[in-house]
């Protein structure tokens, strides 16, 4: 009662004595008794009253006069409104001497400057309670501030409008009233459709015509099934639309209510009515009612990712990265598909003793819709994904900075330099049972939630350290990538298609036209010079045989004494021959020339493909086909992308454990925040909801930061991956508006893991695992060297 009274209606009264408000009162009629008797006026008092003044509103049946409102700017009076009997004759007029209060179902109107109280009565259930009631009366006792009255009676149907909401999703400018009556003070509109949180509407009520300057309007929302309202104001220097939304869905189980709008206007001016829906609203209205659902969802992702890193651990013998066992773990369809058979199953046969899943709640409060899981589910991956590059950004760009703050930290609590605390922290590197035992009597002298927030700071600190020699190692594989591809792509340009030793018609390109043209005319030169000396030897042979027959006919050989007619036709056709012998000879040079030449235009395109090993004599050893060495250097960039992994795998490992107590400690904050608030009162938080997450991850921390993690060699690998499903699962089901069980769920996960990697039976490893191990053990190794 008392807060409805000061949160919901608050009529100016006093809640003590509301009982006394039902009885009956005499009242003092000494005054002035006024009785107006049109149905819209207004009555000001600039310079205040001498005397009290009593204002008179007949009850009676006629059309028009369904409804009362009555707004009183300025007035200081508490019990102000009454009905009553007026019977007593007084002058020309009658008046009251008992009667009823009215204040109590009056309330304070929403007011940019002076106190308004207003009051909206129905004259025929005032005819029903109050029989024997003739007029409603309210009075203004002396006062020098100014007081003003505006009284307007009406039929509900002209001032009560039901409104077609326009769709949430469009841009229409639906008007609702062109014109309000002149002298007007209230109208009700009436939202049915009004009923999703997702809905979001801007009403405009814009003055079209005032007789003053100066000029007030409210709008107030009220929504009765969450008993909620909210209040805006128009006047002459603030114009802004009204929002209007809801805080809470309407039930299904709620049906005969709708929201409504109540309208105080300005009886000088007269306004138009708009309404239209507002995008960006609505999506301010998704993120503000589903975004503390995302809480429960993004550590379902980190618990998928940690199970494929697990199932990676007894396949593979080492840890996926967190992206891969994102990309790979992480996909939807099954947790989601199991949660939701769960949810419908639980529906016909739930235990007494199992608590009610949460997304019932948000089907019984209309918030559920279909695909509502699927959307927090894919937003949740993006911020695990946003999340994991933040923590591999800050491991490399925060390394010092949190270093140094937590040196700082140290000196100034045990009273250290930093030199000495630098020495210090190396020594709780070394040795982290230091740190387990101070964080356990944390948990017990302060409270579980502190521990957490250290706790997660030291986990930040180590991770920075073992990731040391892993970036080094990334980044210069990709260097090396990078130099190789660049290297590979400056060679093909600089031989072009063809290469640099051969030359060809087919590979002409702006840097080698010339050298080609210059080519060409090689060939012609050769073709000529060919030609040439094939003639030149014809004309030498015949000059050679000319003067061997002379010399055979010399007087000294003219003993046989031959014709010299025979000797001449017999020396013409030798000539013939020979000639026509060597012409053929020089023919098929040219045409193996040239064949030569132009079948480099069948092995242009090849060239470019392989890579041609040749000795120091300049002899050919080998041909490698192009494309088949780049099919090698991926792979082998792939298997040393593999060994990085492999090698790394207790960084990936340690970054999802530490993403989960990172989520567990932002659950516990306010836990730490009151006890901070309240450490001059009482150094120990009691009751401490964290203590339990606090005190189980504090002794966790021990194996996890001391011992080599994880093992691949340890049995109920799948046993614990089914462990980390069923706890996801759990968590989508009763955890999504009940965050504080994800904080114990959470707890119990990073238990069950480190319980697993510690005692679970060893398995016995072969040859093959046992060079994996050690070469991954020789990995460690450096890491743990690098920390000391």
């Amino acid at each position: 009662m008392v807060f409805h009274h000061h949160l919901v209606e608050n009529s100016g009264i006093n809640i003590r004595y509301w009982k006394s408000y039902q009885e009956p009162i005499q009242i003092n009629h000494k005054g002035k008794w006024i009785e107006n008797i049109q149905k819209q006026y207004s009555i000001k008092h600039s310079k205040g009253v001498h005397e009290t003044n009593w204002y008179m509103v007949k009850i009676n049946s006629l059309p028009g006069h369904e409804m009362v409102s009555v707004l009183a700017i300025n007035l200081e009076t508490t019990d102000w409104v009454f009905v009553c009997n007026a019977y007593v004759p007084r002058g020309p007029s009658k008046v009251c001497v008992d009667g009823y209060h009215l204040t109590q179902y009056s309330n304070m109107a929403p007011s940019v400057k002076y106190k308004r109280r207003y009051l909206q009565l129905n004259m025929k259930e005032l005819r029903r309670n109050y029989s024997d009631a003739t007029h409603m009366v309210f009075r203004v006792l002396p006062t020098k501030e100014p007081v003003v009255f505006h009284v307007d009676t009406y039929e509900s149907s002209e001032r009560d409008i039901r409104v077609e909401l326009p769709k949430w999703w469009s841009f229409e400018n639906k008007i609702i009233v062109h014109s309000t009556s002149e002298n007007a003070i209230h109208y009700n509109l009436i939202l049915p459709e009004l009923e999703h949180i997702i809905q979001y509407y801007q009403l405009y009520v814009n003055p079209t015509h005032c007789s003053k300057d100066y000029h007030h309007a409210s709008v107030s929302s009220f929504v009765p099934w969450s008993h909620e309202s909210y209040h805006s104001y128009i006047t002459n220097k603030d114009k802004q639309p009204a929002n209007i939304r809801l805080y809470s869905s309407k039930p299904e189980y709620v049906k005969d209510t709708s929201a409504y709008i109540r309208l105080i206007l300005e009886p000088s001016c007269t306004y138009r009515i708009s309404i239209r829906p507002s995008i960006t609203g609505s999506l301010g209205q998704l993120a503000r009612v589903y975004s503390p659902l995302l809480v429960t969802n993004v550590a379902v992702i980190i618990l998928m990712s940690l199970r494929h890193q697990l199932r990676c651990l007894e396949n593979n013998v080492h840890c996926s990265i967190l992206f891969v066992a994102l990309e790979e773990g992480a996909k939807p369809y099954f947790v989601l598909t199991v949660a939701k058979m769960l949810l419908h199953l639980s529906k016909i046969c739930l235990p007494s003793f199992a608590p009610k899943p949460d997304i019932l709640y948000l089907i019984d409060e209309g918030t559920d819709f279909f695909l509502l899981p699927l959307v927090l589910y894919l937003c949740s991956v993006g911020i695990v994904f946003l999340m994991g590059i933040g923590l591999a950004v800050s491991l490399v760009a925060l390394e010092s900075t949190v270093h140094k703050t937590a040196l700082k930290l140290l000196a100034r609590s045990i009273s250290f330099n930093v030199s000495w605390s630098d020495y210090l922290m190396t020594g709780l590197h070394k040795v982290p049972l230091i740190v387990v035992v101070t964080l356990v009597l944390l948990c017990m002298s302060t409270c579980g939630s502190l521990a957490l927030c250290l706790g997660c700071l030291f986990y930040f600190l180590r991770l920075t350290q073992m990731s040391q020699d892993y970036v080094e190692e990334v980044v210069w594989h990709f260097a090396k990538n990078f130099a190789r591809k660049l290297k590979n792509k400056l060679f093909r340009k600089k031989s072009n298609i063809c290469g640099d030793s051969t030359k060809s018609p087919l590979c002409i390109t702006e840097g080698n036209a010339d050298d080609l043209k210059q080519e060409k005319d090689g060939h012609l030169a050769i073709e000529q010079s060919v030609e040439q000396s094939a003639t030149d030897g014809i004309v030498n042979e015949s000059e050679t045989n000319t003067e061997t027959d002379g010399e055979k006919n010399t007087p000294e050989k003219t003993k046989e004494q031959l014709p010299e007619e025979d000797n001449k036709n017999e020396s013409d056709d030798d000539q013939q021959d020979k000639a026509e012998s060597s012409k053929a000879n020089n023919e098929e040079h040219i045409a193996d020339h040239r064949e030569n030449t132009f079948s480099e235009k069948d092995k242009c395109s090849d060239r470019d493909k392989q890579i041609v090993l040749k000795d120091e004599k300049d002899e050919q050893v080998a041909v490698i086909d192009r494309k088949d060495n780049e099919n090698e250097e991926k792979d082998s960039d792939k298997e040393k992308r593999q060994q990085i992994l492999a090698g790394y795998s207790a960084i990936f490992f340690h970054s999802t454990i530490f993403l989960l107590w990172f989520i567990v400690t932002v659950i516990n904050l306010p836990a730490v925040m009151t006890w901070a608030r309240n450490f001059q009162f009482n150094k120990t938080l009691t009751p401490d909801d964290s203590f339990i997450p606090g005190i189980v991850l504090s002794v966790c921390a021990f194996p996890l930061w001391q011992f080599e993690l994880p093992n691949s060699n340890r049995k109920w690998l799948e046993k614990l991956q089914l462990f980390v499903l069923a706890v996801a699962i759990i968590c989508l089901l009763f955890a999504t508006i009940s965050v504080y069980r994800l904080n114990y769920l959470l707890t119990a996960t990073i238990a069950v893991v480190t319980l697993q990697q510690l005692l679970a039976p060893k398995i016995e490893a072969t040859d093959e695992d046992e060079d994996n191990e050690d070469s991954n053990r020789t990995k460690y190794e450096n890491l743990k060297a690098k920390l000391e």
